[in-house]
């Protein structure tokens, strides 16, 4: 797998050829005219935008700040599976692991003043556990606050809270990301990328080991020291939650049991050379051959996600024209972390009757995000991590093996509101032999000055 790694994908090269070949292309707003903007339904040029359907500042202006705001596009959200259909908000509250265990999980956090919550994908530790802090009584002298490794999983998340709390997002429920405040005086509930106001904190996420969240791992461990009436709950999705009990001496660790729904797993039976025309290839057969449900294909960057959807769009346009019969639309939707937020709103936007969803994503699906409907995931095997370059001396970012917690992580997606199948395009002696257990902690590969400078300026 190291070795595909490094070799790249002959389709992306081959769509970037096809590229070069026609006009340069538009500013990277200007999507509408070019293929990519015609897939992803943009219709409108930078100078047709409808002033009367943006955000208009004071003096009359489109207010593009306000209107990039990611809760600016958000809908509520459209039951699209069986169960989200069959089930009132409170009916599938109570569906989710976490709640058999309520009672004993608010026990021991009301015991312990830091607490490691360990519960599969789909568990329901991200939207559920805020919400009991909250009905514990943990918000009449502060805010329950919850930090995400990534801006799209706190968006969306603290929608879904707010929506089985119903509340208007911004008022008891909030967010908070870099450049986007969406809080009011009334916040009781918090989500945030890596407070004063806070009298506890969750630590969602903590096995992705990001760099942000291990330098909050220190700050939080004499924070702890030295509030007494300061309560932090770490949760993790996988079994390796010791580490994180011993760095706060020995803390008690609580199992949620179970996954919401069974996931089938098909691994391939030789290594896939080219994992981005496998990944198109088995899109393509899951939505000829395969029942009713949603596709969400992993890929490492833009590059390959942009790749993967002009190939799918080429296929589907082929696929039409070459039979008689009726073809079902395929919804073809990119999320990576550059996309216009209100593109990124678009995968949680129900499908037209008649139509799979089929949705392109880096890893910022893999956590935290639950999109109503996707019982297939395809996992090429590979993610893009930060490395530290001492010849160049910076930052780079390198294609790499997944390890085995990620593929779970990304398994885990298929199984949130219904029976999914995962297929991995590698093999299960990849999985088993090839694959570290757990990802290289980002604090151990890269560059350390910036978030020691920005400790240095916040101290002072």
């Amino acid at each position: 797998m190291a070795i595909i790694s490094r070799k790249g994908s002959a389709l992306v090269r081959e769509i970037h050829k096809k590229q070069s070949a026609n006009k340069s292309r538009q500013r990277f707003w200007e999507l509408a005219g070019s293929k990519f903007g015609e897939i992803l339904g943009v219709e409108k040029t930078f100078e047709q935008i409808d002033v009367d359907t943006t955000v208009v500042g004071k003096h009359g202006e489109v207010d593009f700040k306000e209107d990039s705001k990611f809760a600016q596009h958000l809908k509520k959200v459209e039951a699209v599976s069986n169960f989200a259909k069959s089930k009132t908000i409170d009916q599938q509250r109570q569906y989710l692991p976490i709640y058999s265990v309520r009672d004993e999980l608010l026990q021991v956090i009301r015991e312990n003043q830091v607490i490691i919550v360990v519960g599969e994908t789909g568990s329901g530790k991200t939207t559920q556990l805020t919400q009991y802090l909250h009905e514990d009584g943990y918000t009449a002298n502060g805010i329950v606050g919850c930090t995400q490794p990534r801006r799209v999983a706190a968006m969306s998340v603290a929608k879904r809270v707010s929506e089985e709390m119903e509340t208007e997002l911004g008022d008891k429920v909030g967010y908070a990301i870099r450049f986007e405040d969406v809080t009011g005086p009334n916040t009781i509930i918090k989500y945030m990328t890596d407070g004063s106001t806070s009298v506890v904190i969750v630590m969602d996420e903590a096995h992705e080991r990001s760099l942000d969240t291990d330098v909050l791992f220190g700050i939080l461990k004499k924070v702890v020291a030295q509030r007494r009436d300061f309560k932090l709950i770490v949760t993790s999705a996988t079994l390796n939650a010791q580490k994180f009990s011993n760095f706060f001496g020995s803390v008690p660790i609580f199992h949620i049991p179970g996954r919401t729904f069974p996931v089938n797993f098909l691994y391939s039976k030789t290594p896939c050379e080219d994992y981005v025309e496998a990944a198109v290839k088995q899109a393509m057969t899951v939505h000829i051959t395969s029942p009713p449900g949603d596709i969400l294909i992993f890929m490492t960057g833009q590059d390959e996600i942009e790749a993967t959807c002009y190939a799918l769009a080429e296929r589907m346009e082929q696929l039409i024209s070459s039979t008689k019969e009726g073809v079902p639309k395929l919804l073809i939707l990119p999320i990576y972390s550059l996309l216009p937020t209100d593109l990124q709103a678009k995968i949680f936007q129900k499908a037209e009757d008649g139509a799979r969803k089929c949705i392109v994503a880096t890893n910022i699906a893999e956590t935290s995000l639950t999109v109503d409907g996707i019982l297939y995931v395809i996992d090429t095997g590979y993610c893009k991590m930060k490395v530290y370059n001492p010849r160049m001396g910076m930052d780079a970012l390198q294609v790499f093996p997944i390890s085995r917690a990620a593929a779970d992580q990304r398994a885990g997606r298929a199984g949130r509101t219904g029976p999914g199948t995962c297929y991995r395009l590698y093999t299960e002696s990849a999985y088993l032999n090839e694959m570290l257990q757990s990802p290289v902690p980002e604090i151990q590969r890269t560059n350390l000055s910036n978030v020691g400078f920005a400790a240095q300026i916040s101290s002072n």
